[in-house]
């Protein structure tokens, strides 16, 4: 006989939510190692200590719990990453506040990271609802860091801040990945340092583009 909701839910609504929280969980430990090919329903049940109708219940397919378990890191990560964001300008206290919060934020639960790392390799072999997903989350940290050159740049005008944002986002999001890498394997450095870092880098970018704005005077805007 087919279990109902009132059977699997008996518990209380604590229960149902802790058992959700438990399959998320270990969806995403395992994700990390496995990818998604590799990750069966059977070994996340067997993490989470529930039944496979547990997870079909919360879920209704792998698809839709791998996606899940995406929103649900990526939600956690960005809500710290834009933390410090809300003054007007990028400041070198808001730089150390944010390289702090991002390095820490990765390197206290790598787990997000290493996953979506993972996953984007395989994203030709996984469901268009997975890859659809990593996608959207790899656009939004694009565009966060589009936010951070606009206020890093809001000094040289809007047309250069916008400007610059949208052609080195792309590089600060790449530099990021591989800093990542290198750290998880052993061999990089703390990642609030290497953000630190590529910050300096831009703001010596921003006081060359001045000094450029400078000598041509006629072409400013």
């Amino acid at each position: 006989m087919a279990k109902t909701r009132k059977d699997m839910t008996s518990a209380g609504p604590a229960a149902d939510a802790d058992s959700r929280q438990a399959i998320l969980e270990a969806a995403a430990r395992i994700m990390a190692t496995k990818g998604f090919s590799g990750t069966s329903i059977s070994m996340i049940c067997k993490a989470a200590g529930c039944p496979a109708s547990s997870l079909y219940w919360h879920f209704t397919s792998k698809e839709n719990l791998f996606a899940e378990v995406v929103h649900w890191k990526a939600g956690y990560f960005f809500k710290q990453f834009h933390q410090g964001q809300d003054a007007d300008g990028i400041s070198e206290s808001t730089i150390d506040q944010i390289a702090e919060q991002v390095g820490r934020s990765l390197q206290d639960d790598p787990l997000f990271l290493r996953f979506l790392l993972l996953l984007g390799l395989e994203r030709k072999d996984m469901p268009d609802e997975v890859r659809k997903v990593i996608i959207e989350v790899r656009n939004s940290a694009r565009l966060w860091w589009q936010a951070i050159l606009e206020k890093q740049f809001a000094n040289r005008g809007p047309t250069v801040a916008r400007l610059v944002a949208e052609e080195y986002a792309e590089f600060g999001r790449s530099l990021i990945d591989g800093a990542f890498f290198a750290w998880d394997f052993g061999d990089g450095p703390d990642l609030r340092k290497v953000f630190r870092q590529l910050m300096v880098l831009l703001a010596a970018l921003n006081e060359k583009i001045g000094r450029e704005e400078a000598a041509r005077p006629e072409d400013r805007t």
